[in-house]
């Protein structure tokens, strides 16, 4: 009979040591709960922090866009149509533009970025650059030695040469060119704008700053004006590749399909094989519902570049 209870009571000893463990076990892991959970607390706290400094500098930078363009507005409020009626963009080219169209030899090698970047040789020509400069001497060996400075990635350099030059001829419109297409691309585009706005001044047919001014006012949300901006550009490079997609981006931004298809096709007349502007195009056709030209040119889009995923994802789905 003692045997019998000291049997019991050490399966009793047993079965608490276990209830014990069981207990320390949950513990530990409402503790580690506790912390996880503390833990996501103070990452969405800082996320939410970040995201309200987020939206107070654009706001900031927002408010500093709307007083410029306000400016711009006013300024090229007289300028943006040309003769006739552009408003819905009539779905027939003219003669001169068929002509225009193929006389250019499509080289597919270059690409349209790269055409458009500006060098020294072949930056825009105002009035202003073929005038002499006082410092001309210093200006063109600050030239060579910005350009030395961005062969070899020293992009600090380059942008301080630029500077330098401009701290002499403060309107030299090369320097302000390259150094304006420096901030466009490294994404600085206050910086960009201000330039931007000084070679519009001095060259009203300046069509490369009014294209990148309207890029960043689109950027920032401001569509009308980015749109006064490019369709102005647009007047002067008619059948630039990049400025006419600019347009399509707006024209899409404001639920003009069609006119953004047909930008599309002027496009790819000067483009065909470009692989961005077919897909590009094969997308507006699927918002529309033409899924018969959407598979069309998905499948002109493998003839091109038969890896392409989205071609064969679309394809499939379509």
């Amino acid at each position: 009979m003692i045997e019998n209870f000291t049997l019991v009571h050490a399966e009793l000893a047993i079965v608490g040591i276990i209830v014990l463990l069981v207990v320390i076990q949950l513990m530990l892991r409402f503790v580690a709960w506790m912390h996880r959970l503390q833990d996501r607390m103070i990452v969405k706290k800082k996320l939410k922090i970040k995201e309200q400094r987020k939206q107070e500098k654009q706001a900031q930078h927002s408010k500093s866009y709307d007083d410029e363009s306000e400016d711009v507005l006013e300024k090229f409020a007289g300028l943006v149509k040309p003769d006739g009626d552009d408003d819905n963009f009539s779905e027939q080219t003219t003669m001169q533009e068929e002509l225009l169209i193929a006389s250019i030899d499509i080289d597919e090698d270059v690409t349209p970025e790269q055409q458009e970047t500006p060098t020294p040789e072949k930056a825009d020509i105002t009035l202003e650059q073929k005038r002499i400069f006082k410092h001309q001497d210093d200006l063109d060996k600050l030239r060579t030695e910005a350009l030395r400075a961005k062969e070899k990635g020293q992009i600090d350099i380059y942008e301080k040469k630029l500077i330098e030059g401009l701290s002499l001829e403060p309107e030299y419109p090369e320097f302000l060119t390259l150094l304006a297409d420096h901030y466009f691309h490294t994404n600085h585009y206050k910086r960009a704008l201000s330039l931007l706005k000084r070679l519009l001044d001095s060259d009203k047919t300046n069509h490369r700053a009014m294209r990148q001014m309207g890029e960043i006012y689109l950027s920032h949300g401001d569509i009308k004006t980015a749109e006064i901006m490019i369709e102005q550009a647009v007047k002067y490079q008619q059948n630039n590749p990049r400025y006419l997609y600019s347009l399509v981006d707006i024209k899409y931004n404001t639920d003009k399909v069609d006119d953004a298809i047909y930008l599309m096709e002027r496009i790819l007349k000067l483009r065909p094989t470009n692989v961005e502007y077919l897909v590009a195009t094969a997308m507006l056709y699927e918002q529309k519902e033409d899924f018969d030209r959407a598979r069309r040119y998905y499948a002109t889009i493998l003839e091109y570049d038969p890896d392409n995923h989205t071609a064969k994802h679309k394809l499939k789905e379509l």
